[in-house]
């Protein structure tokens, strides 16, 4: 019984290593150190190596997103006049899980202040606006054709502001709910500051907490809540960029 635990926690120590990104991990170490043998270049494969198996933890991830998140616990008592829920992507020909997830909270918002519904939905990276396809997720979830509105125009998250201000102007929305990811959120809020818009919030997802991680967490794993995180810090960068600028888009 022993020897098969042994076995078991090698097994599990040891596969991370051998698909990515932790395959990449071992070799740049490994040759880093065999490298070092005969010049200090190797330190440089075995700092990438070291920062790659740093960007693929769970704890560093979670820190990344802690950081993105601070501050924006779910509102126990939410009001406005309108929610605007912002895309999340596409897979395939369907929201992707991230989208679904926005959506449900959106749901869940408006059966509790029962306003309009603007999905901000472009083409994004693809050739077909996500709005549409949103908007069928919405009526299936319950919610009335009538009471959502489509903006199918925004590439980005500044444009989700700028088409969303354009349409609480043409309907006389005053008090917008943005309705998007945790970890999208302080990025969102930025964006419609940028348009001018006074907005509250509710995010999609509880905020990710603090708690200990086991042994496991620390090996190799994926990168993509790592990916994600400095895809929103970036994103913040070029926000402050064009606020020192002073440019606007026009709505």
């Amino acid at each position: 019984m022993l020897f098969k635990t042994m076995l078991f926690v090698i097994k599990k120590a040891i596969e991370p290593f051998l698909v990515p990104p932790g395959i990449f991990v071992a070799v740049l170490i490994i040759s880093g150190l065999l490298i070092f043998k005969k010049t200090k270049a190797g330190v440089f494969n075995i700092f990438i190596g070291l920062l790659i198996w740093a960007m693929s933890i769970m704890p560093v991830s979670d820190a990344l997103m802690r950081g993105l998140e601070k501050g924006l616990a779910i509102p126990a008592q939410p009001h406005g006049d309108v929610i605007i829920v912002l895309g999340g992507g596409m897979a395939g020909n369907e929201p992707s899980e991230d989208t679904k997830t926005r959506l449900l909270a959106a749901v869940k918002l408006y059966r509790l202040i029962r306003t309009p519904i603007i999905v901000s939905a472009g083409a994004g990276q693809g050739i077909m606006a996500e709005a549409p396809a949103d908007g069928r997720e919405l009526i299936a979830l319950g919610v009335p054709q009538q009471k959502i509105i489509l903006e199918d125009k925004s590439r980005d998250t500044l444009e989700n502001a700028m088409y969303s201000k354009k349409i609480c102007r043409q309907y006389g929305f005053k008090a917008p709910v943005v309705v998007t990811s945790a970890v999208h959120m302080k990025r969102a809020l930025r964006s419609f500051r940028f348009e001018k818009m006074e907005v509250s919030y509710f995010p999609a997802s509880a905020p990710v907490g603090r708690r200990a991680y086991n042994w496991q967490e620390y090996l190799p794993g994926s990168m993509d809540n790592s990916a994600r995180a400095l895809h929103e810090y970036l994103g913040l960068v070029y926000l402050k960029m064009l606020e020192k600028t002073g440019l606007q888009k026009p709505v």
